[in-house]
This record gives structure tokens, sequence and C-alpha cells, in this order.
């Protein structure tokens, strides 16, 4: 049996001291339980959501809330790069995004 891995991932994103970017409605359940500290941005539906310009992206339930990847979609459009990525078990892949000066 593995469980999913909220408190690291939760320690991981307090570390990192960015906003982090969730395809759901609001802040998962576990990341509230597990005190998050990060200011957390709904991007569900993603029209009309403005991005920071350094953020954490979690892809847990991306399956369910955003099959066609529209959110990285929409990331890249804007210009961001990816500048990292872990993935935590059961919790899935956390995406560090930013968007450079040319």
């Amino acid at each position: 049996l593995q469980r999913e891995q909220w408190r690291q991932a939760t320690n991981f994103l307090n570390q990192q001291n960015l906003p982090v970017v969730v395809k759901f409605f609001e802040a998962f359940a576990p990341l509230k339980y597990y005190q998050l500290k990060s200011e957390v941005i709904s991007v569900y539906p993603v029209m009309g959501t403005t991005f920071p310009d350094k953020f954490m992206l979690i892809e847990y339930l991306t399956g369910l809330t955003d099959p066609s990847r529209n959110v990285e979609s929409k990331i890249v459009e804007l210009g961001y790069k990816e500048v990292s990525a872990r993935d935590f078990p059961g919790v899935g892949i956390i995406r560090h995004y930013a968007k450079f000066s040319n």
C-alpha cells in the first residue's frame, strides 16, 4: 500500500515560498491540513486567470479537471518556462514555472 505524499509535498511547497496553482476550485484539503503557507491560485477554469512571475503548479487531479491540459497550454502561451519538476507519489508532479525577461 502506497500513501499519497501530501505531507512531503506541502513541506516542499512551503520551502519554495512561491504561489501554488491548483486545477480545482480551491486548495486541496490535504494542503490545508498540512498547513500550506503559500497563496493558492485556483485555475478552474483557466480562462481569465493571471499568473505571477514565478509559481508552482500541482498536477493532482489533472486527468479529471484538465484532461486536455489547457492550463499548461495557457502557461506556455503566456511565455512561461518550466524551471524544475518533482514527483510526489499519489500527489503527482509539482512543476516550477517562471517568466523570464528578454
